[in-house]
């Protein structure tokens, strides 16, 4: 790694920190479009009881919502940045069993664990760590 720019421990555990996210994002968007969706409302507006003439869901105005809600667009770009990650580790049969191990798998397996696993040595896991989380990096356009 010699002559190119290393990612710092700080970014590298932020990347892995990312990718531990995405495997709850859908269910992130979901409550994020759920509170955009549906505002509380403190008081009613219709006090008559008889029929508004307020359409209630406009959906121009939900679109645009979504669009202007910035917590939802990270959330949306979380998940396509790591989804192309994801897609670029299937081409690499151990980088994505690397990926499984650590993020998809029931089991919490540390980066030792998955050496062992994978019959490698720590300092190979490490390196194949630093490659796996770098493609993130790459899509994401985090350079050090």
């Amino acid at each position: 790694m010699s002559g190119i720019e290393k990612l710092r421990k700080a970014t590298l555990k932020y990347l892995e920190q990312l990718l531990e996210d995405y495997q709850t994002i859908d269910d992130e968007i979901a409550r994020r479009l759920l509170v955009i969706d549906s505002p509380w409302v403190d008081h009613d507006t219709n006090v008559g009881g008889g029929r508004s003439s307020f359409i209630s869901r406009q959906p121009e105005t939900i679109a645009f919502k979504h669009m202007d809600d910035v917590e939802l667009q990270n959330k949306l770009k979380l998940k396509e940045d790591c989804h192309r990650a994801v897609e670029i580790y299937q081409e690499d049969e151990q980088q994505y069993q690397m990926y499984l191990y650590r993020f998809k798998s029931s089991n919490y397996y540390s980066w030792n664990e998955i050496a062992d696993l994978m019959y490698m040595s720590k300092t190979l896991i490490y390196r194949k760590r630093y490659q796996l989380l770098k493609v993130l990096a790459d899509i994401k356009g985090i350079k050090e």
